[in-house]
């Protein structure tokens, strides 16, 4: 399976990154790997990677901020993912945004978000050394 997302690097003003902790939900026996990663998802047909920058950062967050006010893609990645029973050809579109450190919502997450998303911190150069 191949796929196209947009991710978000979402700085508060000291510079910290918001992260999402998860872990694979198709391994629930409780023994999967954790991994931190940023807000983000897979682009609708016809979507524009800024759109789908700015839909993620609504859904995964709460925040809503208008696709013009993303920054980039400033950096691109393929990869191989294993999520969900699936391998996954993923070819990444990375934004930037700032933002004042908020609380993020979980209520526009969908229920695969609700399972796998186990909490979130924002981190500095520090906490991600």
């Amino acid at each position: 399976m191949s796929r196209v997302s947009a991710r978000v690097i979402l700085l508060d003003d000291a510079g910290a990154v918001l992260l999402f902790c998860g872990s694979d939900p198709a391994i629930a026996d409780g023994s999967a790997p954790r991994w931190w990663f940023t807000v983000g998802g897979e682009a609708r047909p016809g979507e524009s990677l800024a759109r789908t920058a700015a839909r993620e950062l609504a859904e995964e967050t709460g925040l809503h901020v208008a696709a013009e006010r993303m920054i980039g893609p400033v950096w691109r990645r393929e990869s191989v993912i294993r999520f969900n029973g699936m391998v996954m050809n993923s070819d990444e579109f990375y934004f930037v945004h700032r933002t004042r450190r908020f609380e993020p919502s979980t209520a526009g997450r969908t229920q695969l978000e609700l399972g796998y998303i186990h909490g979130h911190r924002w981190c500095d150069a520090a906490d991600i050394d």
